[in-house]
Protein backbone atom coordinates (compact mmCIF):
# COMPACT_ATOMS: atom_id res chain seq x y z
CA UNK A 1 0.00 0.00 0.00
CA UNK A 2 1.18 3.63 -0.55
CA UNK A 3 1.11 6.77 2.04
CA UNK A 4 -2.44 7.07 1.33
CA UNK A 5 -3.38 3.00 2.15
CA UNK A 6 -4.38 2.30 -1.85
CA UNK A 7 -3.09 -0.61 -3.42
CA UNK A 8 -3.31 -1.54 -7.25
CA UNK A 9 -2.66 -5.68 -8.20
CA UNK A 10 -2.72 -6.71 -11.60
CA UNK A 11 -4.25 -10.17 -12.33
CA UNK A 12 -5.45 -12.14 -15.44
CA UNK A 13 -9.36 -11.14 -16.76
CA UNK A 14 -10.37 -13.92 -18.69
CA UNK A 15 -10.56 -17.87 -17.80
CA UNK A 16 -11.16 -17.17 -13.80
CA UNK A 17 -13.84 -18.08 -11.92
CA UNK A 18 -15.15 -15.86 -9.12
CA UNK A 19 -13.98 -18.09 -6.35
CA UNK A 20 -10.62 -18.34 -7.49
CA UNK A 21 -9.30 -14.80 -6.79
CA UNK A 22 -8.52 -13.93 -3.04
CA UNK A 23 -6.72 -11.26 -1.26
CA UNK A 24 -4.64 -11.81 1.37
CA UNK A 25 -3.83 -8.74 3.87
CA UNK A 26 -1.43 -8.74 6.63
CA UNK A 27 -0.47 -5.87 8.71
CA UNK A 28 1.92 -5.57 11.91
CA UNK A 29 -0.68 -4.67 14.77
CA UNK A 30 -3.54 -5.95 12.93
CA UNK A 31 -5.60 -9.59 12.37
CA UNK A 32 -4.75 -11.47 9.64
CA UNK A 33 -7.55 -10.68 6.95
CA UNK A 34 -8.93 -12.46 3.97
CA UNK A 35 -10.92 -11.33 1.17
CA UNK A 36 -12.34 -12.11 -2.05
CA UNK A 37 -13.21 -9.52 -4.88
CA UNK A 38 -16.12 -10.35 -7.01
CA UNK A 39 -15.68 -9.73 -10.31
CA UNK A 40 -17.32 -10.05 -13.82
CA UNK A 41 -16.07 -11.10 -16.93
CA UNK A 42 -16.19 -7.74 -18.41
CA UNK A 43 -14.77 -5.51 -15.44
CA UNK A 44 -11.11 -3.86 -15.81
CA UNK A 45 -11.15 -2.51 -12.35
CA UNK A 46 -12.37 -4.23 -8.86
CA UNK A 47 -12.79 -1.59 -6.60
CA UNK A 48 -11.83 -3.52 -2.91
CA UNK A 49 -12.35 -2.22 0.49
CA UNK A 50 -10.18 -3.99 3.15
CA UNK A 51 -11.04 -3.11 6.90
CA UNK A 52 -8.78 -4.54 9.56
CA UNK A 53 -9.70 -5.28 13.04
CA UNK A 54 -7.15 -5.04 15.78
CA UNK A 55 -4.70 -7.91 16.28
CA UNK A 56 -5.60 -10.83 18.91
CA UNK A 57 -3.09 -12.29 21.26
CA UNK A 58 -2.95 -15.53 22.07
CA UNK A 59 -1.06 -16.59 25.29
CA UNK A 60 0.09 -20.10 25.58
CA UNK A 61 1.88 -22.20 27.93
CA UNK A 62 3.67 -25.43 26.68
CA UNK A 63 4.35 -28.52 29.53
CA UNK A 64 5.14 -32.01 29.32
CA UNK A 65 3.50 -34.76 30.44
CA UNK A 66 4.42 -34.05 34.34
CA UNK A 67 3.39 -30.43 34.10
CA UNK A 68 7.43 -29.28 34.13
CA UNK A 69 7.86 -26.29 31.39
CA UNK A 70 9.47 -26.42 27.99
CA UNK A 71 11.39 -23.84 26.92
CA UNK A 72 12.54 -23.12 23.12
CA UNK A 73 9.54 -25.67 21.96
CA UNK A 74 8.34 -24.33 17.90
CA UNK A 75 5.11 -23.45 17.85
CA UNK A 76 2.81 -22.59 14.50
CA UNK A 77 -1.38 -22.26 14.22
CA UNK A 78 -2.98 -24.19 11.61
CA UNK A 79 -6.44 -24.97 10.82
CA UNK A 80 -7.85 -21.85 11.74
CA UNK A 81 -10.68 -20.14 9.62
CA UNK A 82 -10.67 -16.53 8.08
CA UNK A 83 -12.83 -15.03 6.30
CA UNK A 84 -13.41 -16.58 2.73
CA UNK A 85 -10.65 -18.83 3.41
CA UNK A 86 -8.85 -21.75 5.18
CA UNK A 87 -5.47 -21.94 6.32
CA UNK A 88 -3.52 -24.99 6.85
CA UNK A 89 -0.02 -25.52 8.49
CA UNK A 90 2.31 -26.96 6.27
CA UNK A 91 4.00 -29.20 9.14
CA UNK A 92 0.86 -30.41 10.41
CA UNK A 93 -0.81 -32.59 7.92
CA UNK A 94 0.64 -32.58 5.17
CA UNK A 95 -2.13 -30.27 3.49
CA UNK A 96 -1.18 -26.98 1.21
CA UNK A 97 -1.33 -24.01 2.90
CA UNK A 98 -3.42 -21.43 0.14
CA UNK A 99 -1.53 -18.51 2.68
CA UNK A 100 1.91 -17.31 1.16
CA UNK A 101 4.91 -18.48 3.11
CA UNK A 102 6.01 -14.78 4.54
CA UNK A 103 2.10 -14.63 5.96
CA UNK A 104 2.16 -18.05 7.23
CA UNK A 105 5.90 -17.63 8.98
CA UNK A 106 4.84 -14.39 10.67
CA UNK A 107 2.69 -16.36 13.10
CA UNK A 108 5.51 -19.00 13.75
CA UNK A 109 6.61 -18.64 17.95
CA UNK A 110 9.06 -20.12 20.60
CA UNK A 111 8.41 -20.70 23.95
CA UNK A 112 11.02 -18.67 26.41
CA UNK A 113 12.65 -20.20 29.62
CA UNK A 114 8.72 -20.35 31.25
CA UNK A 115 7.24 -22.60 28.62
CA UNK A 116 5.82 -19.31 27.70
CA UNK A 117 4.89 -17.58 24.11
CA UNK A 118 1.82 -15.65 22.17
CA UNK A 119 0.13 -15.75 19.09
CA UNK A 120 -0.53 -12.18 17.54
CA UNK A 121 -3.02 -11.35 14.59
CA UNK A 122 -5.15 -14.25 14.39
CA UNK A 123 -8.43 -13.82 15.26
CA UNK A 124 -9.28 -15.64 18.60
CA UNK A 125 -12.81 -17.21 17.72
CA UNK A 126 -11.51 -19.13 14.96
CA UNK A 127 -8.06 -20.49 15.58
CA UNK A 128 -8.60 -24.44 16.04
CA UNK A 129 -4.94 -25.90 16.49
CA UNK A 130 -1.22 -25.64 17.05
CA UNK A 131 1.77 -27.51 16.23
CA UNK A 132 4.10 -28.48 18.72
CA UNK A 133 7.79 -29.67 18.77
CA UNK A 134 10.52 -29.32 20.87
CA UNK A 135 14.27 -31.24 21.25
CA UNK A 136 13.80 -35.08 21.43
CA UNK A 137 10.26 -35.30 21.55
CA UNK A 138 7.72 -36.22 18.50
CA UNK A 139 6.01 -32.83 16.49
CA UNK A 140 2.49 -33.17 18.14
CA UNK A 141 -0.53 -31.40 16.83
CA UNK A 142 -2.86 -29.59 19.32
CA UNK A 143 -6.77 -29.09 19.18
CA UNK A 144 -8.61 -25.76 21.12
CA UNK A 145 -11.00 -23.39 20.24
CA UNK A 146 -9.33 -20.27 20.53
CA UNK A 147 -9.55 -19.38 24.53
CA UNK A 148 -7.07 -16.54 24.81
CA UNK A 149 -4.93 -18.29 27.23
CA UNK A 150 -3.72 -21.51 26.30
CA UNK A 151 -2.08 -24.42 27.93
CA UNK A 152 -0.58 -27.09 25.60
CA UNK A 153 0.68 -30.30 27.30
CA UNK A 154 3.02 -32.47 25.83
CA UNK A 155 1.39 -35.97 25.44
CA UNK A 156 3.53 -38.98 27.39
CA UNK A 157 6.44 -40.77 24.67
CA UNK A 158 8.51 -43.59 24.93
CA UNK A 159 11.46 -45.07 23.46
CA UNK A 160 10.86 -47.76 20.78
CA UNK A 161 14.66 -50.18 19.60
CA UNK A 162 15.35 -52.75 17.73
CA UNK A 163 16.95 -54.61 15.18
CA UNK A 164 16.87 -56.45 12.06
CA UNK A 165 16.66 -60.06 11.79
CA UNK A 166 16.79 -62.67 8.63
CA UNK A 167 14.09 -65.24 8.65
CA UNK A 168 16.32 -68.37 7.10
CA UNK A 169 18.99 -66.78 5.83
CA UNK A 170 22.08 -64.92 7.28
CA UNK A 171 22.09 -61.15 5.55
CA UNK A 172 25.77 -59.69 5.60
CA UNK A 173 26.17 -56.69 7.56
CA UNK A 174 27.79 -54.75 4.75
CA UNK A 175 23.56 -55.22 3.43
CA UNK A 176 22.47 -53.14 7.05
CA UNK A 177 24.66 -50.82 7.62
CA UNK A 178 23.52 -47.40 6.90
CA UNK A 179 19.80 -48.59 5.27
CA UNK A 180 17.74 -45.94 5.52
CA UNK A 181 14.18 -47.12 7.66
CA UNK A 182 11.19 -44.18 8.74
CA UNK A 183 8.88 -45.00 12.00
CA UNK A 184 5.31 -43.93 11.93
CA UNK A 185 3.44 -43.60 14.98
CA UNK A 186 -0.13 -43.06 15.68
CA UNK A 187 -1.98 -41.77 18.65
CA UNK A 188 -3.99 -44.02 20.71
CA UNK A 189 -7.55 -42.97 19.55
CA UNK A 190 -10.05 -41.54 22.51
CA UNK A 191 -12.90 -43.29 23.86
CA UNK A 192 -16.76 -41.69 22.88
CA UNK A 193 -19.12 -40.54 25.55
CA UNK A 194 -20.27 -44.33 25.58
CA UNK A 195 -16.92 -45.58 26.72
CA UNK A 196 -16.01 -46.67 23.28
CA UNK A 197 -13.57 -46.35 20.76
CA UNK A 198 -15.09 -44.29 18.05
CA UNK A 199 -12.08 -43.26 15.44
CA UNK A 200 -14.24 -41.82 12.71
CA UNK A 201 -15.40 -39.15 15.34
CA UNK A 202 -14.15 -35.61 14.18
CA UNK A 203 -13.22 -35.30 17.91
CA UNK A 204 -10.38 -37.98 17.45
CA UNK A 205 -9.09 -37.75 13.81
CA UNK A 206 -7.09 -34.13 14.84
CA UNK A 207 -5.77 -36.47 17.74
CA UNK A 208 -4.44 -39.38 15.63
CA UNK A 209 -2.81 -37.29 12.89
CA UNK A 210 1.02 -39.80 12.29
CA UNK A 211 3.86 -38.11 13.04
CA UNK A 212 6.96 -39.84 10.99
CA UNK A 213 10.72 -40.38 11.70
CA UNK A 214 13.01 -41.05 9.58
CA UNK A 215 16.50 -42.75 10.79
CA UNK A 216 19.47 -44.99 9.93
CA UNK A 217 20.29 -48.15 10.68
CA UNK A 218 24.05 -48.75 12.51
CA UNK A 219 26.21 -51.26 11.18
CA UNK A 220 24.74 -54.18 13.12
CA UNK A 221 21.20 -53.57 11.79
CA UNK A 222 20.20 -51.82 14.88
CA UNK A 223 18.34 -48.93 16.26
CA UNK A 224 17.06 -46.93 19.11
CA UNK A 225 14.24 -43.78 18.79
CA UNK A 226 13.72 -41.77 21.88
CA UNK A 227 10.40 -39.20 22.25
CA UNK A 228 8.35 -41.57 20.02
CA UNK A 229 4.50 -40.95 20.67
CA UNK A 230 2.85 -43.05 23.04
CA UNK A 231 0.60 -45.71 20.55
CA UNK A 232 0.88 -47.76 17.73
CA UNK A 233 3.60 -47.80 16.01
CA UNK A 234 4.56 -49.26 12.84
CA UNK A 235 8.31 -49.28 10.67
CA UNK A 236 9.15 -49.33 7.13
CA UNK A 237 12.95 -50.62 5.83
CA UNK A 238 14.31 -49.44 2.60
CA UNK A 239 16.30 -52.17 1.43
CA UNK A 240 16.57 -51.11 -2.38
CA UNK A 241 17.87 -53.49 -5.23
CA UNK A 242 18.96 -55.99 -1.88
CA UNK A 243 17.92 -59.61 -2.58
CA UNK A 244 16.34 -59.46 1.42
CA UNK A 245 13.53 -57.01 2.01
CA UNK A 246 10.96 -56.55 5.18
CA UNK A 247 7.87 -58.64 6.03
CA UNK A 248 4.88 -57.16 6.03
CA UNK A 249 4.04 -56.52 9.36
CA UNK A 250 0.99 -55.36 12.03
CA UNK A 251 1.83 -52.41 14.12
CA UNK A 252 3.21 -52.50 17.63
CA UNK A 253 2.31 -50.71 20.77
CA UNK A 254 3.42 -48.32 22.64
CA UNK A 255 3.14 -47.52 26.55
CA UNK A 256 3.63 -44.21 28.33
CA UNK A 257 7.02 -43.51 29.08
CA UNK A 258 7.56 -47.48 28.22
CA UNK A 259 9.94 -49.01 25.69
CA UNK A 260 9.25 -51.16 22.74
CA UNK A 261 11.60 -54.16 21.73
CA UNK A 262 11.01 -54.29 18.07
CA UNK A 263 12.33 -57.01 15.08
CA UNK A 264 12.65 -56.40 11.52
CA UNK A 265 12.27 -59.37 9.71
CA UNK A 266 13.64 -59.58 6.58
CA UNK A 267 13.69 -62.55 3.76
CA UNK A 268 15.37 -63.36 0.63
CA UNK A 269 12.66 -62.49 -2.49
CA UNK A 270 12.45 -64.14 -5.49
CA UNK A 271 13.66 -62.56 -8.52
CA UNK A 272 11.19 -61.68 -10.66
CA UNK A 273 12.40 -59.64 -14.15
CA UNK A 274 11.51 -59.23 -18.03
CA UNK A 275 12.35 -56.97 -20.68
CA UNK A 276 11.08 -53.55 -21.89
CA UNK A 277 10.33 -53.25 -26.17
CA UNK A 278 8.56 -50.87 -27.82
CA UNK A 279 5.19 -51.66 -29.48
CA UNK A 280 6.47 -50.98 -32.82
CA UNK A 281 9.77 -52.18 -33.42
CA UNK A 282 10.29 -54.76 -30.37
CA UNK A 283 13.44 -52.60 -30.26
CA UNK A 284 14.61 -52.54 -26.37
CA UNK A 285 13.30 -49.60 -24.20
CA UNK A 286 15.90 -48.54 -21.72
CA UNK A 287 14.97 -45.60 -18.45
CA UNK A 288 11.42 -47.19 -17.93
CA UNK A 289 10.36 -47.17 -14.46
CA UNK A 290 8.06 -50.44 -14.08
CA UNK A 291 6.26 -50.35 -10.71
CA UNK A 292 5.13 -53.40 -8.56
CA UNK A 293 2.02 -53.25 -6.41
CA UNK A 294 -0.89 -55.57 -4.90
CA UNK A 295 -4.38 -54.41 -4.17
CA UNK A 296 -6.52 -55.02 -1.54
CA UNK A 297 -6.42 -56.25 2.21
CA UNK A 298 -3.18 -56.62 3.21
CA UNK A 299 -1.92 -54.31 -0.16
CA UNK A 300 1.89 -53.14 0.12
CA UNK A 301 3.50 -49.93 -1.15
CA UNK A 302 4.52 -50.26 -4.25
CA UNK A 303 8.35 -51.29 -5.29
CA UNK A 304 9.78 -49.42 -8.55
CA UNK A 305 12.56 -50.95 -10.66
CA UNK A 306 13.79 -49.45 -14.21
CA UNK A 307 15.25 -51.31 -17.45
CA UNK A 308 19.08 -50.93 -18.85
CA UNK A 309 20.34 -50.10 -22.08
CA UNK A 310 19.11 -53.57 -23.53
CA UNK A 311 15.67 -53.52 -21.88
CA UNK A 312 15.97 -55.73 -19.30
CA UNK A 313 14.46 -55.14 -15.54
CA UNK A 314 14.78 -57.09 -12.86
CA UNK A 315 13.50 -56.85 -8.79
CA UNK A 316 13.26 -59.04 -5.76
CA UNK A 317 9.78 -59.23 -4.42
CA UNK A 318 7.84 -61.33 -1.87
CA UNK A 319 5.42 -63.96 -2.74
CA UNK A 320 2.06 -62.54 -3.83
CA UNK A 321 0.14 -60.95 -6.78
CA UNK A 322 1.51 -58.12 -8.33
CA UNK A 323 0.45 -55.69 -11.18
CA UNK A 324 3.04 -54.47 -13.23
CA UNK A 325 2.82 -51.11 -14.50
CA UNK A 326 5.85 -49.66 -16.54
CA UNK A 327 5.57 -46.08 -17.08
CA UNK A 328 8.09 -43.62 -18.77
CA UNK A 329 9.19 -40.26 -16.52
CA UNK A 330 11.20 -37.08 -17.00
CA UNK A 331 11.51 -35.24 -13.51
CA UNK A 332 13.24 -32.38 -13.01
CA UNK A 333 13.05 -29.54 -10.40
CA UNK A 334 10.11 -27.95 -11.92
CA UNK A 335 7.99 -30.10 -13.75
CA UNK A 336 6.97 -34.22 -13.92
CA UNK A 337 6.17 -35.64 -17.46
CA UNK A 338 4.21 -39.38 -17.41
CA UNK A 339 3.02 -42.15 -20.57
CA UNK A 340 1.94 -45.53 -19.61
CA UNK A 341 2.36 -48.88 -20.94
CA UNK A 342 -0.78 -51.27 -20.62
CA UNK A 343 -0.38 -53.23 -17.03
CA UNK A 344 -0.01 -56.99 -16.68
CA UNK A 345 -0.28 -59.36 -13.66
CA UNK A 346 2.28 -61.55 -12.17
CA UNK A 347 2.22 -64.52 -10.11
CA UNK A 348 5.22 -64.81 -7.58
CA UNK A 349 5.38 -68.14 -5.44
CA UNK A 350 7.54 -69.39 -2.91
CA UNK A 351 8.86 -72.01 -4.63
CA UNK A 352 9.91 -69.91 -7.23
CA UNK A 353 13.92 -69.73 -7.46
CA UNK A 354 13.29 -66.87 -10.08
CA UNK A 355 9.99 -65.33 -11.77
CA UNK A 356 9.85 -63.90 -15.58
CA UNK A 357 7.27 -60.94 -16.61
CA UNK A 358 5.60 -61.42 -20.19
CA UNK A 359 7.59 -58.83 -22.33
CA UNK A 360 6.25 -55.15 -21.60
CA UNK A 361 5.79 -53.50 -25.24
CA UNK A 362 5.50 -49.40 -24.85
CA UNK A 363 3.66 -47.40 -27.26
CA UNK A 364 6.41 -45.31 -29.60
CA UNK A 365 7.94 -42.60 -28.02
CA UNK A 366 9.67 -40.02 -29.41
CA UNK A 367 12.57 -38.90 -27.35
CA UNK A 368 14.25 -35.59 -28.50
CA UNK A 369 17.32 -33.39 -26.79
CA UNK A 370 18.00 -30.29 -27.39
CA UNK A 371 18.72 -26.78 -25.54
CA UNK A 372 17.61 -23.31 -24.58
CA UNK A 373 19.69 -20.12 -24.79
CA UNK A 374 19.09 -16.82 -24.88
CA UNK A 375 19.98 -14.07 -27.65
CA UNK A 376 23.32 -14.49 -27.08
CA UNK A 377 23.92 -18.40 -27.34
CA UNK A 378 23.66 -18.08 -23.43
CA UNK A 379 22.45 -20.97 -21.69
CA UNK A 380 18.93 -20.32 -19.64
CA UNK A 381 18.81 -23.10 -16.50
CA UNK A 382 16.26 -24.52 -14.88
CA UNK A 383 13.52 -22.69 -17.20
CA UNK A 384 10.18 -24.43 -17.81
CA UNK A 385 8.82 -24.30 -21.82
CA UNK A 386 5.91 -25.15 -23.48
CA UNK A 387 4.66 -25.69 -27.16
CA UNK A 388 1.09 -24.65 -27.02
CA UNK A 389 -1.57 -23.91 -30.49
CA UNK A 390 -1.52 -20.67 -31.28
CA UNK A 391 -5.23 -19.92 -30.37
CA UNK A 392 -4.87 -21.42 -26.98
CA UNK A 393 -3.95 -21.76 -23.59
CA UNK A 394 -3.91 -25.71 -23.16
CA UNK A 395 0.18 -26.81 -23.61
CA UNK A 396 0.61 -29.69 -25.65
CA UNK A 397 3.98 -30.39 -24.29
CA UNK A 398 6.28 -29.35 -22.07
CA UNK A 399 10.08 -29.60 -20.33
CA UNK A 400 12.13 -28.12 -18.56
CA UNK A 401 16.25 -27.24 -18.74
CA UNK A 402 18.50 -28.50 -16.50
CA UNK A 403 21.25 -26.63 -14.72
CA UNK A 404 23.22 -26.40 -18.00
CA UNK A 405 20.09 -25.36 -20.17
CA UNK A 406 19.86 -28.47 -21.49
CA UNK A 407 16.07 -30.19 -22.59
CA UNK A 408 14.64 -33.72 -22.56
CA UNK A 409 11.46 -33.84 -24.18
CA UNK A 410 9.52 -36.95 -25.21
CA UNK A 411 6.65 -36.80 -27.24
CA UNK A 412 4.10 -39.48 -27.05
CA UNK A 413 3.16 -41.04 -31.27
CA UNK A 414 -0.41 -41.27 -30.32
CA UNK A 415 -1.07 -38.07 -28.74
CA UNK A 416 1.46 -35.03 -29.97
CA UNK A 417 0.26 -35.44 -33.65
CA UNK A 418 -0.62 -31.73 -33.81
CA UNK A 419 0.12 -29.68 -36.77
CA UNK A 420 3.48 -28.14 -36.18
CA UNK A 421 2.77 -24.62 -38.33
CA UNK A 422 0.03 -23.76 -35.53
CA UNK A 423 1.62 -24.33 -32.70
CA UNK A 424 4.38 -22.32 -30.85
CA UNK A 425 6.83 -22.42 -27.79
CA UNK A 426 7.12 -20.20 -24.73
CA UNK A 427 8.92 -20.08 -22.10
CA UNK A 428 7.01 -19.57 -17.97
CA UNK A 429 8.67 -16.38 -15.74
CA UNK A 430 11.85 -17.10 -13.68
CA UNK A 431 10.69 -19.24 -10.72
CA UNK A 432 7.34 -20.37 -12.02
CA UNK A 433 5.90 -23.54 -11.31
CA UNK A 434 2.50 -23.05 -12.89
CA UNK A 435 0.59 -21.08 -15.57
CA UNK A 436 -0.30 -17.77 -14.51
CA UNK A 437 -2.83 -15.70 -16.94
CA UNK A 438 -2.79 -15.60 -20.28
CA UNK A 439 -0.26 -18.00 -21.44
CA UNK A 440 -0.02 -16.79 -24.74
CA UNK A 441 1.27 -13.23 -23.48
CA UNK A 442 4.55 -15.12 -22.15
CA UNK A 443 7.85 -14.69 -24.36
CA UNK A 444 7.81 -16.63 -27.97
CA UNK A 445 11.03 -18.47 -28.24
CA UNK A 446 12.23 -18.76 -31.80
CA UNK A 447 13.22 -22.20 -33.33
CA UNK A 448 16.49 -23.34 -34.42
CA UNK A 449 15.94 -24.57 -38.30
CA UNK A 450 18.77 -26.92 -38.12
CA UNK A 451 17.36 -28.61 -34.95
CA UNK A 452 13.53 -28.08 -33.69
CA UNK A 453 14.69 -28.19 -29.78
CA UNK A 454 17.27 -25.34 -30.10
CA UNK A 455 15.52 -22.48 -28.59
CA UNK A 456 16.25 -18.91 -28.21
CA UNK A 457 15.17 -16.22 -26.49
CA UNK A 458 15.12 -13.19 -27.84
CA UNK A 459 13.51 -10.97 -25.89
CA UNK A 460 14.71 -9.30 -22.48
CA UNK A 461 12.92 -10.12 -19.62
Amino acid sequence: TNDSGHFEILCDAKGRKKWELYLWVYAKGYNLKCVRPLKESQQRFLPCEVKLNDEDCIDFLVVNSIGKACPNAFVEPCHFDVPNGVYYSDQSTGLVSIVPKDVSGAFRARTDKAGKAEFRGIPIGKTQGAYCSTGGVFPQLFRFKGNASLSLELRPTGTVRGRVVCKGNSVPRTELAGRKASLVAYEKPRANANNGVNPFAEEDLFHRVQCYRKFELDENGCFELEGVLAGEVALELDMGNSEFHPIPKRRESLDDDGVLDLEIEIEKGVLVKGKMLTSDTHQPMNSVRVSFYTTGKGATSRRYTESDEDGNFRIYLHPGEYTVQPFDMIESKLAKDYSYAESTKVSVLSQMESCNVPDLLFPPIQRQSGKLIDANGKALPNRRVALIPADSNHPIKYGVSDDQGKLDIRFDGRRDNSPKQNTRWVIYPKNSKSVDGDIRQYPTLAVDAESPLVLKLLTKE
